[in-house]
């Protein structure tokens, strides 16, 4: 195989960097979206990359969702989605803010955006106790009509072992 032109360790600030600067669009896309492909790599292999090292990356990554580029909303989401689908990481994501962009990102108009925050919200809230789940998110949603049936998936659902999922980006394929 031929080697690598950046070690992991080496691309994780560059990745910060590329993440923080006030670049274009495309710029904190492509970025979040290299930041959510190393996540899903430490989540399927914990000698990789010590988890603790991507957390420098959530407060930019919640700055992205902040984007007004769907695009780049989507590939925050979907990397703090990754991010948080390791136990060690979910704290910092939590203590970032990500939860309120993420549920803004969840009622706003763009369907790839939705699925990406939601997903990235049941993830981010596996901390959470039940009840502080169901609390934070009934708060943060808008109301609906009363007798009108939602069709969301639970925060509380997960795969078969109990461990919040990782979601591998459509624009990444």
């Amino acid at each position: 195989a031929a080697p690598a032109l950046v070690s992991m360790p080496q691309a994780l600030p560059l990745l910060r960097s590329l993440l923080s600067t006030p670049e274009s669009a495309s710029t904190h896309c492509e970025a979040a979206t290299c930041v959510a492909n190393v996540a899903y790599a430490v989540t399927q292999s914990a000698t990789l990359l010590d988890a603790e090292a991507l957390v420098p990356l959530v407060a930019p990554l919640v700055g992205c969702l902040q984007s007004s580029s769907f695009r780049t909303q989507t590939q925050a989401a979907i990397a703090l989605c990754n991010i948080s689908a390791i136990a060690d990481c979910r704290i910092a994501v939590l203590q970032a803010g990500a939860l309120d962009a993420l549920v803004n990102i969840a009622n706003s108009t763009h369907q790839d955006a939705q699925e990406a925050s939601q997903r990235a919200i049941d993830a981010v809230t596996k901390s959470l106790t039940p009840n502080s789940r169901r609390v934070y998110l009934r708060a943060q949603r808008p109301s609906r009509s009363a007798g009108k049936a939602s069709n969301r998936r639970s925060p509380l659902t997960s795969d078969k072992t109990g461990r919040a999922q990782s979601w591998v980006s459509p624009l990444a394929q």
